[in-house]
């Protein structure tokens, strides 16, 4: 989004955490200043804040201090770090001395998930409590996903040093702890969820995480934008991942991404036998639940090949790992995430499958039909935004959608897409229609425009002299 922003002419800041994976990098960081003493409870820190030139005069701002330099961002070996709270506030506190430092020359703070979401209600106190911050920049609060909250014991709030009024249930307090997200819901100025879809599923008990109730409060805020993707990586004309170039004027090159791709993995190269692919964390929220008993069944039934990406849960792993030594030359598991083989995946595969228990956006759906490959997916969060089913859509259709979350369902899916595989110009034609779509960033930095210019003339209208 940034990146787009900027080529509009928008003056970007970013600002994060200096993680110990990015020291990592080891990239030409220019030291720009240190900031403190940063009052946590009683206990005064101190960070440094380096800089890094962008592209169209953007600037990455890093807040460096050694609770960031860790193997992991959030957590390690499965566990969150147990300061997580105490990390964030810290940076959230740093963040706002900088946006402070900007003055009137700062129009929108953005802020992501409940790792900046203190920021909306320190900005909006020291609004309220310090004169000598007379300019308040309007916020902005992206919730990617409603079921990380960053609830923290009750103890925590000292570090925020705020007034115990804000812990009420209008507030930040959660069943009688400290609730992150809830100061982004109730102090940002606007909200957004990464599509249309998820914004409205977010209100409702199913997909609301408990929040559902306060997010209905603060529905008049409330927007969906659909997040875009890199047109620019995720290009079939021009991938360096992949031997074979195509584009939807062009298709015959995308069998030999399939041949290549059966070949890699060990697969018979068969070009008349339906290639399904999955990239995805193991976890309950992509649907393992109902993935695995489905594919069994599908495997055992039918003539496909599946490839299936990620990892996650060592048991569900497991499962899968006898999966493929049961069908050895119709299944294969690739355990953890690799960049180059996912490119070749979204190529040389023929459809997708993404069978989300719940997804607020998805980004691998927009890869694959941008790739020519048929998304399979759960009517869903942006799922069900980005995907038009043949059959609600005949002429428009760029994929196959189902709505149990059921093995049954997910299986019908399949069997829908077997058929159309076996017509090869149905194929052929929804291929392009997916290939046609626009997932470029332009479409969403254009809709972030006018929610922060229309959140502008809300909040900066003088108000009616009588």
């Amino acid at each position: 989004l940034g990146k787009t922003l900027a080529k509009k002419g928008h003056k970007i800041r970013y600002i994060t955490p200096l993680y110990q994976a990015v020291k990592d990098l080891q990239l030409p960081l220019h030291l720009h200043s240190t900031l403190g003493p940063i009052y946590m409870g009683s206990y005064p820190e101190s960070v440094t804040v380096y800089t890094l030139a962008q592209p169209n005069d953007s600037i990455v701002y890093f807040i460096s201090h050694p609770v960031f330099d860790r193997p992991g961002l959030y957590q390690w070996q499965g566990v969150d770090y147990s300061d997580n709270a105490y990390r964030f506030l810290l940076f959230s506190k740093a963040a706002l001395e900088l946006c402070n430092a900007w003055g009137p020359n700062l129009d929108v703070i953005h802020l992501h998930d409940w790792h900046t979401a203190m920021i909306a209600l320190l900005l909006q106190h020291q609004s309220n409590h310090n004169p000598t911050h007379t300019y308040k920049p309007i916020t902005c609060f992206t919730i990617h996903n409603a079921e990380y909250q960053g609830v923290f014991d009750v103890a925590v709030y000292q570090f925020t040093n705020l007034p115990w009024d804000y812990f009420t249930m209008e507030g930040v307090e959660f069943y009688g702890k400290v609730n992150f997200l809830k100061a982004g819901i109730g102090f940002a100025d606007a909200i957004t969820t990464v599509s249309p879809r998820y914004a409205r599923e977010i209100l409702t008990p199913e997909f609301g995480a408990g929040l559902e109730g306060y997010l209905q409060a603060h529905a008049s805020k409330l927007a969906g934008i659909l997040n875009g993707i890199d047109i620019e990586e995720w290009d079939p004309e021009t991938d360096p991942w992949i031997r074979h170039h195509y584009n939807a004027h062009n298709l015959a090159p995308k069998l030999a991404c399939k041949q290549d791709l059966q070949m890699e993995v060990g697969f018979p190269i068969q070009p008349d036998t339906p290639l399904f692919a999955s990239i995805m964390r193991l976890t309950e929220q992509k649907g393992i639940s109902i993935l695995l008993p489905a594919i069994e069944t599908v495997l055992s039934h039918h003539n496909i090949q599946f490839i299936l990406v990620g990892n996650g849960n060592p048991h569900v792993e497991a499962a899968f790992k006898n999966l493929a030594q049961r069908f050895p030359q119709k299944f294969h598991m690739h355990s953890g995430f690799n960049r180059a083989l996912s490119h070749r995946v979204e190529a040389g595969a023929d459809f997708f499958v993404l069978p989300s228990r719940y997804e607020p956006c998805g980004l691998n759906q927009m890869y694959s039909q941008r790739y020519g490959t048929l998304p399979i997916v759960r009517r869903v969060g942006g799922l069900d935004d980005t995907v038009i089913d043949i059959a609600d859509d005949p002429a428009r259709g760029t994929g196959i959608k189902f709505t149990d979350y059921s093995p049954k369902a997910l299986i019908e899916a399949i069997e829908r897409a077997i058929s159309l595989f076996n017509n090869k110009q149905a194929m052929e034609y929804y291929r392009r229609n997916a290939m046609h779509q626009d997932f470029s960033w332009d479409r969403s930095a254009s809709a972030y425009e006018t929610l922060y210019a229309r959140t502008i003339r809300r909040l900066k209208q003088p108000a009616l002299k009588i």
